[in-house]
C-alpha cells in the first residue's frame, strides 16, 4: 500500500465510523496577524494555558477562541487601544466560535461582511461556511539589478466550512507572478537545486521571474474531545522562534496526516509526511518521494515553563510508507534500529519560559548524530551532528508600550541533517522539493536574528528586521557541510576529524529590512519595504550588495518572508 492510499483510507476511517464527533476546527494559515497577536498575549499573561501550546503551529481557531476567551477573564482590556485591537482581531478572526458578532452596512451585509473577517459568510444550524478573496500586490525597484523592477502578483481565494462542528474543511488556491530581488533568485538557482522559495514547481516569467499555483487544502475532525485529526496538504512550523530546526514552513507545502492529541497540560501531535525528493527540473515525470513520521510530546511543566520533546524519522523508501512508523506511541529510532538502521533520524528538545510577563526565554536543541567518547575526545569528529537555537523576546521593553524586540542565535554544526543512503542519493536527507524543511540556510553556520517591532496606534506599526550569519560553503568539488544534497559518510566529507562551524569556503550574511505597515481593515495591509543585504564571500564573484524597495497591498494572505 502506498502512502497516499494508507492515509486516504485512514481519513475515510476516522471521518465516516466515528459516531460521537465533537467540535472540531480549521487551522489559522501561518505567517498571519494571529501569530504575532499570540505572542505577545501569551508572555503578557505571564501564565501557561492548559490547551494551548504555542510550540505546535498552526493553531486551530477554537483553541484561538478558548486562548482569547481565558485572557478575556483577567481584565487585561482598557489599559491601550493598541491592546484592545489585538483583541478584537482575535475574536473577529474567529467568529464561529464567538458570541454574536454580526456587523451591518445596509442590506447587503446579508451577503458580504456578514463578519467582518470575511466577504461572504452564511451559517445554519448544522453548517459555517466562510469564503474570501486573496490578493498580495507589490511592485518594488532594486538599485544595481539588471531588472530593476519588481513585481509580486498573487490572485487567488480562500474557503473554509464545518458541517454540525463535525466536518470541516479549508481550502486555498493562489495564482503568482514574482518579480523578485537578485538575492532571492541566487538563492533558488544555487547549486544545481532549482525551486522557488517555499515553493514547488514554477515556470519562467519574464526572463528572471517566476510563475506558479499555490494549492492549499485539508479536512478536519474531532474525535472523544480531545483527539484532532488533519489529513491534506499544507505546511507546519514546530517551535516559538523565528526560525524552526525541527520542522519549518521553509519548503513547499506537502502531503500529510496528523493527530493531535490534547489534554490537562500535554499536546502530543503525529505527523507522517510525504515528500519530493531531490530533482532537476525538465520534462513532466513523475518525482521521487520520500517519507517522514514525526512526533512532538509538549507539557506546561509549571505555570511558567513549557518544555517539548521532538523526534523525526526521514525514510528511504521511494514507493511506500514504513508502516511500523505508524505506531502513534513509540520511539521512532528503536523502530529504526530494528529495522537495519536505513533512515535519517533526530530527537530534541525544546523549552519555553515565561517570566515578569514582558520577556520569554526560548530554544531548541535537535540531535542528528553524536557519540559521547567522540563528543568528550573534542576531536571534530563529522558525525557529532547537533543544532541549537536560544532566543529571547521582550515586550513593552523598557517601559514602553507596543515596544517589542526579539533576539535569537541558532548554529548548526557540518553534515547537520544529511544521510548516507548507499546507492539511493541522498534520499533520505532532510529537504522537500529541494529545500531543507528545517533553517533555510541548510547546515554548517552560525546566525543571529534581530526584530524591532511597535506600534504607533492599532493601525500603524513599524518593524526592523536584522540577520547576521556566517556559513562554510561547499563548491562542485568539496563537501564541508553546508549543503543537504550530498550523500554523507566517513568516504565523502573533507576530514573525518577537526571540524568545526563554518569550515569550508567563508560566506558573510548582513540583512537588514525595514517595514511600515497600515490596517486600515481585518486581514488588510498597506506595506512599504526597504531592504539592504550584504554578501562577502571567498568563493569567486560570490560578493553581493542588494538594496531594495517594494510596497502595495495584501489582502487574506500571510506575509511572505525572504530572510535568508
Amino acid at each position: 500500500m502506498s502512502c497516499k492510499q494508507l492515509l486516504l483510507a485512514i481519513c475515510l476511517c476516522i471521518t465516516g465510523g466515528l459516531s460521537g464527533l465533537w467540535a472540531q476546527s480549521q487551522y489559522v494559515p501561518l505567517n498571519t496577524s494571529t501569530y504575532d497577536v499570540i505572542n505577545r498575549l501569551d508572555i503578557k499573561y505571564g501564565q501557561m494555558i492548559d490547551q494551548f501550546h504555542t510550540s505546535q503551529k498552526p493553531y486551530n481557531r477554537r483553541s484561538i477562541a478558548e486562548f482569547s476567551a481565558t485572557l478575556e477573564q483577567q481584565n487585561l482590556r482598557n489599559r491601550d487601544n493598541r491592546l484592545d485591537f489585538d483583541f478584537d482581531y482575535l475574536i473577529k478572526d474567529n467568529p464561529d466560535w464567538q458570541d454574536s458578532l454580526r456587523i451591518s452596512y445596509g442590506p447587503l451585509a446579508k451577503v458580504f461582511y456578514k463578519y467582518e473577517n470575511a466577504l461572504m459568510s452564511a451559517e445554519g444550524e448544522d453548517f459555517f461556511i466562510q469564503a474570501n478573496p486573496v490578493l498580495d500586490f507589490r511592485l518594488g525597484y532594486e538599485l544595481g539589478s539588471d531588472q530593476k523592477v519588481k513585481l509580486v502578483n498573487t490572485r487567488g481565494a480562500s474557503l473554509r466550512f464545518d458541517i454540525k462542528k463535525r466536518l470541516g474543511a479549508y481550502v486555498y488556491i493562489g495564482e503568482n507572478q514574482q518579480l523578485m530581488f537578485d538575492y532571492i533568485n541566487r538563492f533558488r538557482d544555487q547549486g544545481q537545486r532549482d525551486f522557488m522559495v517555499g515553493e514547488g514547481y514554477y515556470k519562467e516569467y519574464r526572463t528572471t521571474g517566476t510563475d506558479y499555483f499555490t494549492p492549499r487544502g485539508y479536512i478536519t475532525a474531532n474525535a472523544l474531545d480531545h483527539i484532532d485529526f488533519q489529513f491534506g496538504y499544507d505546511k507546519h512550523f514546530w517551535g516559538n522562534g523565528i526560525r524552526s530546526l525541527f520542522l519549518s514552513d521553509q519548503s513547499n507545502a506537502y502531503l500529510f496526516f496528523k493527530m493531535q492529541t490534547r489534554f490537562w497540560k500535554v499536546s502530543y501531535t503525529n505527523l507522517f509526511t510525504e515528500f519530493i525528493h531531490q530533482y532537476n527540473r525538465g520534462a513532466d515525470r513523475l518525482l521521487d518521494k520520500k517519507y517522514g513520521a514525526f512526533h512532538h510530546l509538549n507539557f506546561h511543566a509549571t505555570n511558567w515553563l513549557d518544555i517539548g520533546l521532538f523526534e523525526g524519522i526521514v525514510m528511504t523508501r521511494s514507493d511506500h510508507f514504513e508502516l511500523q512508523y505508524l505506531t502513534p506511541i513509540i520511539f521512532y529510532r528503536a523502530v529504526e534500529q530494528d529495522l537495519g538502521s536505513p533512515d535519517n533520524a533526530f530527537i530534541g528538545l525544546d523549552y519555553k519560559v515565561n517570566f515578569f510577563e514582558t520577556a520569554q526565554i526560548y530554544g531548541q536543541f535537535l540531535i542528528d548524530e553524536f557519540n559521547f567518547t567522540e563528543i568528550r575526545a573534542r576531536n571534530g569528529w563529522w558525525a557529532n551532528k547537533f543544532a541549537i537555537q536560544t532566543g529571547m523576546k521582550y515586550i513593552d521593553a523598557f517601559g514602553i508600550p507596543f515596544l517589542d524586540l526579539q533576539v535569537e542565535h541558532n548554529v548548526a554544526r557540518p553534515y547537520v541533517y544529511t544521510h548516507s543512503t548507499p546507492g539511493q542519493t541522498a534520499l533520505a536527507n532532510y529537504t522537500h522539493y529541494n529545500q531543507s524543511i528545517a533553517h533555510p540556510l541548510g547546515a554548517n553556520f552560525n546566525e543571529v536574528l534581530g526584530i524591532g517591532r511597535y506600534r504607533l496606534s492599532p493601525q500603524i506599526g513599524f518593524e526592523l528586521h536584522y540577520m547576521w550569519a556566517k556559513q562554510g560553503l561547499d563548491t562542485a568539488n568539496s563537501h564541508w557541510g553546508s549543503s543537504l544534497f550530498p550523500e554523507t559518510n566517513a568516504n565523502t566529507v573533507e576530514q573525518v576529524y577537526q571540524n568545526s562551524t563554518g569550515q569550508g569556503d567563508q560566506n558573510t550574511i548582513h540583512h537588514a529590512r525595514g517595514v511600515i505597515r497600515y490596517n486600515p481593515w481585518h486581514n488588510l495591509y498597506l506595506e512599504v519595504d526597504l531592504g539592504w543585504r550584504r554578501q562577502i564571500s571567498a568563493l569567486t564573484n560570490q560578493d553581493f550588495n542588494d538594496f531594495y524597495v517594494m510596497g502595495g497591498l495584501r489582502w487574506n494572505v500571510g506575509r511572505r518572508n525572504y530572510m535568508f
